[in-house]
């Protein structure tokens, strides 16, 4: 018995203490995050613009029936030249049965005057059209940063959005304010008759997605966006009803996809893009959402890891 508790006794003092690795563990992980500094993008949805259609030669450049947000990474109010890009919008406007088609605040994407503070931005499902197997019965209201294929938009709307501008440094999380309120019937965009019901409740989206440029430069879409392999980390944040008019606080962190391209990130040798993806209807790729359904953000943030601290890694 004695021999037996000596033995235990030598294994214990011989084993590291769980308690004391796990302090020293967190302590140096303190210590390395308080050597970071994080820069802060900030979208407020204060300022908004109509946007404008490219002067012609020797013309007078004419304005969109419809609104996108204002920032100061854009370098005209024409659709091309703005950081905001929305297929949503553009595909409304091509409508010319719509009735609303020349009412700013029924498009897909516009403003509340009831932000978290100020004004904030609007998405909204709104009633889209088929017409010879071409087109939606929905236009989710959906609002990216990155560039618009619109010779492509008619026949491939998923292929026209193209996802993500250029970023210099290591996204570390998003965060803000947001409501959402799902349509009251969840259909089938596609289907070939108007109102046809999909299983399932609309809900909404907000996602940002970090991938490296190739030697191509191709850009995510439509289709590629949450799976396409150069993808290095990723938040998909789902909404679902929230309660009244209150705003909702969130904070959601980025999470590596691809593991090995992570721990390869040399922003030296490399390039990457970032984008940021918001939706009233988060199956709106699938074609299927609810018309009505709407989702509101306000005070968005971005917050990245400067570069420099990523050429010490």
């Amino acid at each position: 018995m004695a021999i037996a508790v000596a033995a235990v006794s030598l294994v214990g003092c011989n084993q590291e203490d769980p308690i004391k690795t796990k302090r020293n563990r967190l302590e140096k992980e303190m210590e390395e995050e308080s050597k970071k500094v994080y820069e802060i993008s900030k979208f407020t949805f204060d300022n908004w613009s109509q946007v404008q259609n490219p002067a012609t030669e020797g013309g007078k450049a004419t304005l969109m029936p419809y609104w996108l947000p204002v920032e100061k990474e854009d370098k005209d109010a024409t659709e091309k030249g703005r950081f905001w890009k929305s297929a949503s919008n553009k595909g409304f406007s091509m409508n010319f049965f719509n009735e609303d088609r020349n009412h700013a605040d029924k498009y897909p994407v516009y403003w509340t005057e009831q932000g978290k503070s100020g004004k904030g931005l609007q998405l909204q499902t709104a009633k889209g059209l088929m017409f010879f197997g071409t087109g939606s019965w929905i236009i989710p209201g959906s609002l990216y940063n990155g560039l618009l294929d619109e010779k492509i938009m008619a026949v491939k709307p998923l292929e026209s959005t193209l996802f993500g501008t250029e970023f210099a440094k290591l996204p570390s999380k998003i965060k803000g304010y947001y409501q959402y309120k799902a349509g009251p019937k969840y259909i089938d965009g596609k289907a070939g008759k108007f109102d046809t019901p999909a299983e399932g409740k609309d809900q909404g989206v907000i996602s940002g997605v970090f991938y490296e440029i190739t030697e191509d430069e191709t850009y995510l879409n439509g289709i590629t966006l949450y799976t396409d392999k150069r993808i290095v980390s990723m938040v998909k944040m789902i909404v679902d009803d929230t309660e009244g008019d209150s705003w909702k606080a969130f904070e959601v962190k980025f999470e590596p996809v691809d593991k090995e391209r992570f721990k390869a990130i040399d922003f030296k040798k490399k390039k990457y893009r970032l984008a940021i993806v918001m939706s009233s209807s988060a199956n709106g790729d699938k074609f299927l959402g609810a018309i009505g359904s709407r989702l509101l953000v306000d005070e968005l943030e971005v917050i990245a890891e400067k570069k420099d601290n990523q050429d010490k890694k």
